[in-house]
C-alpha cells in the first residue's frame, strides 16, 4: 500500500513538473516572439530615422556654416530650398515604413487580445 501511494504521488508530481515545463516553455516562446517583433518595429524606426536624416539638411553643416560666415565677410545668399525630388522620397519612404509598422503593431495587438482571452 505504501508503495502503491508513493508511486501515484510520484506520477502526479512528473505530471507536474511537465505541466510547469510546458507552461514556461510557452511563455519563453511569447516574450521570444514579441522580442522580435519589437526589433523589427524598432529597426523599421531607425531607418525611418536614418533616411530622414540623410534627405534632410545637415544641423552640423548649418552650425560650421555659422563659423565661416561670422570670419569671411559677407556673400550674397542663395536661396537653398530643399530638392522636390528628396522632399518625395522622404514622404514616400516615410509612409512605406509607418505602414509596415502600422501593420506589425496591428499583428502584435491581435495576437495578444487572442492569447489573454485563453
Amino acid at each position: 500500500m505504501k508503495e502503491d501511494a508513493r508511486q501515484s504521488k510520484i506520477n502526479s508530481l512528473k505530471e507536474k513538473i511537465e505541466q510547469t515545463s510546458e507552461s514556461i516553455n510557452n511563455q519563453l516562446g511569447d516574450y521570444k516572439e514579441k522580442g522580435q517583433n519589437a526589433l523589427i518595429i524598432g529597426g523599421i524606426l531607425v531607418a525611418a530615422y536614418a533616411l530622414a536624416r540623410v534627405f534632410s539638411e545637415d544641423d552640423e553643416e548649418e552650425g560650421t556654416e555659422e563659423v565661416v560666415k561670422k570670419a569671411t565677410p559677407a556673400k550674397p545668399v542663395k536661396d537653398e530650398s530643399p530638392s522636390v525630388l528628396g522632399a518625395t522620397l522622404k514622404g514616400l519612404a516615410t509612409t512605406v515604413l509607418l505602414g509596415v509598422i502600422k501593420s506589425k503593431v496591428e499583428d502584435y495587438i491581435a495576437d495578444y487580445t487572442t492569447k489573454d482571452e485563453k
